[in-house]
């Protein structure tokens, strides 16, 4: 189970850092872009 604890936005590259706990032992980060989250809410949205 993952637990998103906070994110950074870097507006000139659209790059997102989220920083997340999994399974109350790690802390771990990712990467995306802006563009990749709209797209992927916009094809997987229930609405």
């Amino acid at each position: 189970m993952a637990f998103p604890c906070a994110a950074l936005y870097d507006q000139p590259t659209g790059r997102i850092a989220i920083y997340y706990g999994g399974a109350d032992t790690v802390t771990a980060m990712a990467f995306t872009t802006l563009p990749a989250v709209l797209d992927f809410l916009q094809h997987n949205s229930s609405q």
